[in-house]
């Protein structure tokens, strides 16, 4: 183990390079249809209560669909919780800048017993339980600053289904106090990607909870905790880059029903007499790349512990139904790269060329404006009507959806809605850009990928998506849509795939695929892995939520590399259906089995 914190630090740094820095200073043109904090009366002086400007803009917004409200740079100051809801962007214009805080000594923040949240993502009456349906709920670029003298206080209580989450944002105490940073507690979070999250002070950094559905970060900072960092109880958390520096357990998971995977973490500061991550109650650990200093064992089972550093580590039984080593396949893992936001000189809306959208079909107008030579393409936040197919050339960088619904109609049955189809290289990034169809249940790829660019998708829904040979690699972050076809030698890199469907949701065809943190909902088989594919599949939860046919397997691989770490919610009896040259065989599990690992990795025999 190394002797001091900074060897720690030189240590991983060799392993995980940097991720790219977030977009800052964020801004939408006039015609955006963005709704600005400020013209709600909002002042962000600091000095001016702006609960009630707030909350009006707040609930004006919620519940419709991808509504972006947007908070220019200030400290805008609040004696009460404000709260959101589902199919919404809060977007600040930075990080460091942009700040919602609770102003000291605040009446109802008082009592750690009941604690209450600063911001929240659900509508706060006890009556209203957002089980399942609080959905793509965003918030991006701000700091959320507790005050001083608020004990009771919590930072944020975060909820989001089917995609959503926090990303670079702060959470801070300005004494220290607080109950919990971000309260993700409320009944089944997830799925959601939280990413370049920092949390400061606090009993808890992060409190997760409840055995339903799952929790996907990315580049997570807790500091100064009292209690402990992440407390975990029963919910599935995947973590990739986790720093931690306090004296308390960097993890606790305090029920068997909770799963942590961790890849990629630096915890240090501890006490001599504590241990990194605290897992009495038998819960799942996978751990990899994981590294302390300070504490007295990297790891606390129920009986034993397990010294630092941690190469890879595991708790659970690795099953396999042919000769294979290892937890895991160990892909190479690329960043996602950082999303470009240009000069506005360099923007054109679609909306520009309204004359050529005839015939209720947007689609030659959007081409007029991926083809006037703009490098970013905006739709002002709408609903755009398509018939037609819409080729991705020329010099587009990136199409900037602001939240936009593209309805694709019967003319598209059988086609494709977006092609890119440029024969350069570079990326291109799809952010904010909804997938919907009239009929939904027609055959239809939204999105396919027949180009060596780099495409790169952030923040959107309902993309099916099928990459031609000899496509570019794909990054994906915050994905809820299906069904998935990859290329013989591409490569992809997702993280936060939820996918839903009665049929099978991906198939990798020769691809190498990582995907860090998964939901599958469905009748169908979630993967089917074929033709020397390499797949990795890190966390998540498989959760049909309907009867699933005795011979429908979950996943299916052939002559195909697979690795999966998973928890499980009510799923296929038959777990995988694997054949390597021509036997096959299946593995079933027991009804109720909560966790799985697996791997078929033929070039390890």
């Amino acid at each position: 183990m190394p002797a001091t914190v900074a060897a720690v630090l030189a240590a991983l740094a060799l392993a995980v390079p940097p991720p790219p820095t977030p977009a800052e200073d964020i801004a939408f043109p006039p015609d955006a249809d963005v709704r600005n904090i400020r013209d709600y009366g909002a002042k962000g002086d600091g000095a001016t209560d702006d609960t009630a400007a707030l909350q009006k803009v707040f609930q004006e917004c919620s519940r419709k669909h991808m509504e972006i409200i947007y908070f220019p740079n200030g400290t805008y100051l609040i004696s009460d919780q404000v709260w959101f809801a589902e199919w919404i962007f809060v977007q600040g214009q930075s990080r460091a800048k942009t700040i919602i805080r609770l102003k000291d000594n605040c009446p109802g923040f008082d009592d750690p017993r009941n604690p209450k949240a600063a911001v929240g993502t659900t509508d706060p009456k006890p009556s209203v339980a957002c089980r399942n349906m609080n959905f793509s709920t965003h918030m991006i670029n701000f700091t959320i600053d507790t005050g001083k003298g608020n004990p009771g206080a919590n930072g944020i209580e975060f909820m989001s289904h089917n995609g959503g989450g926090l990303e670079n944002v702060t959470v801070r105490s300005g004494d220290g106090e607080g109950v919990c940073g971000v309260d993700m507690t409320r009944n089944g979070p997830g799925p959601a990607l939280c990413k370049f999250l920092r949390v400061e002070g606090f009993n808890h950094g992060l409190s997760v909870a409840n055995g339903v559905y799952c929790s996907v970060f990315e580049f997570v900072a807790l500091e100064g905790q009292k209690v402990a960092g992440l407390r975990n109880s029963d919910h599935p958390v995947t973590i990739r880059g986790l720093t931690s520096r306090n004296a308390v357990p960097a993890i606790v998971n305090v029920r068997e029903g909770g799963q942590i995977v961790l890849l990629d973490g630096m915890l240090t500061g501890g006490a001599a007499d504590t241990c990194a991550i605290e897992n009495r109650t038998g819960g799942s650990l996978y751990l990899r790349n994981v590294k302390t200093d300070g504490y007295k064992a990297a790891v606390q089972e129920k009986i034993k512990t397990a010294p630092g550093p941690l190469d890879e580590y595991l708790n659970e039984e690795v099953r396999s139904l042919f000769p294979s080593k290892g937890a895991s396949l160990r892909l190479p893992v690329k960043e996602t790269p950082a999303l470009p936001w240009e000069p506005f000189d360099n923007w054109v809306s679609v909306k520009a060329f309204t004359d050529k959208a005839v015939g209720g079909d947007w689609a030659p107008a959007i081409q007029a404006a991926i083809d006037s030579g703009k490098t970013t393409v905006y739709f002002p936040h709408g609903k755009y009507p398509l018939r037609s197919t819409v080729h991705v050339r020329g010099k587009v960088r990136v199409l900037q959806g602001c939240g936009s619904l593209m309805e694709a109609g019967d003319d598209l049955k059988d086609k494709t809605v977006f092609v890119f189809d440029n024969p350069a290289g570079g990326t291109v990034f799809v952010d904010r850009l909804s997938f919907g169809t009239k009929t939904w249940a027609m055959p239809l790829t939204q999105v396919e990928h027949a180009t060596p660019q780099t495409l790169v998708v952030l923040h959107s829904r309902w993309m099916s998506y099928r990459g031609r040979p000899g496509c570019g690699e794909l990054f994906v972050d915050d994905m809820c849509g299906a069904p998935w076809h990859f290329a013989p030698g591409q490569k992809v890199w997702i993280r936060e795939l939820d996918v839903e469907s009665k049929d099978p949701k991906v198939y990798n065809d020769g691809a190498q695929l990582w995907v860090l943190g998964i939901k599958a909902e469905g009748a169908g088989t979630n993967l089917v892995n074929t033709r020397g594919a390499r797949t990795e599949i890190l966390g998540g939860e498989i959760y049909p939520a309907c009867r699933v046919p005795d011979d429908v397997p979950m996943w299916e691989n052939t002559d195909a590399a697979l690795s999966l770490v998973h928890s499980i919610f009510w799923a296929n009896t038959l777990y995988i259906k694997d054949t390597r040259r021509g036997e096959t065989k299946e593995l079933r599990i027991p009804k109720g089995h909560r966790f799985m690992a697996f791997v078929d990795n033929p070039s390890a025999r």
